[in-house]
């Protein structure tokens, strides 16, 4: 009788607390992403949240938006937008350039002739440096390549430097 009792009140117990804990954790933080006027309809729901990041890259490089195409002009828009907002000023246009000359900012872009792979055209080794695994978002490429330039070189020009008279960086 008392292994019951003991069982009833740790089974309360657990229960209640589980109970405090999922209403005070949230889901998800998510924030609106478009406001729709009143009255105003979508055809499809995910059709408009789509719609809706791709359509401002500022938007979309914020809530590090897919694209269902991730070549397309709005997809790269967005990644340089997100790159803007993660490097000094001064270092852009060689960022810019050097995932030009690497991949012409496809985050799918793949060497045949070694396992360099993505935006950066980092190798397999590139990825372990910086304790990453090899990805196809292009968000996680591109803060990769950021904590690899700052890791290797100290910033995005010395880079860019290194890799105009090497061809490689």
């Amino acid at each position: 009788m008392k292994s019951v009792i003991l069982a009833t009140l740790a089974f309360i117990f657990v229960g209640t607390y589980s109970n405090y804990v999922d209403r005070h954790r949230p889901i998800y933080t998510a924030e609106p992403l478009v406001a729709v006027e009143q009255g105003q309809a979508t055809f499809s729901p995910l059709k408009g949240l789509v719609e809706a990041r791709e359509s401002n890259a500022t938007t979309a490089s914020r809530s590090r938006a897919q694209f269902t195409d991730p070549d397309s002009q709005k997809a790269i828009l967005a990644y340089q937008q997100y790159i803007k907002d993660s490097v000094p000023s001064k270092e852009l246009s060689c960022y810019f350039n050097i995932i030009d000359r690497e991949s012409k900012w496809n985050p799918l872009a793949d060497n045949p002739k070694s396992t360099a792979f993505g935006l950066a055209q980092f190798l397999n080794s590139t990825w372990e440096i910086v304790d990453s695994k090899k990805t196809k978002d292009p968000y996680a490429q591109i803060d990769a390549m950021i904590k690899y330039v700052n890791l290797v070189y100290g910033d995005g020009c010395k880079a860019w430097e290194f890799r105009q008279y090497k061809g490689w960086y």
